[in-house]
């Protein structure tokens, strides 16, 4: 037996005072029994950064994790 029924879904998205996107919602409807689903992700609290700043948490990051590595070593 075929499945008729018609599935629709919508997608909202919200954005910050910066024009960032802040929340995307997925409502997907089942016209056969009426049923709604709806899932969202928040994303109010990320924040962006800059090239330079992903280089420069890397970089430290590595520095870090060398000289913490040295000192557990004790050869």
């Amino acid at each position: 037996m075929l499945n008729t029924a018609k599935n629709t879904t919508e997608t909202i998205y919200e954005y910050n005072e910066y024009g960032k996107m802040s929340k995307k919602t997925v409502i997907e409807t089942c016209d056969n029994d009426n049923t709604e689903i709806e899932t969202g992700i928040e994303l109010e609290s990320t924040f962006g950064m800059s090239p330079l700043e992903i280089f420069l948490t890397a970089t430290t990051g590595a520095l870090v994790g060398n000289l913490l590595y040295r000192v557990i070593r004790k050869d």
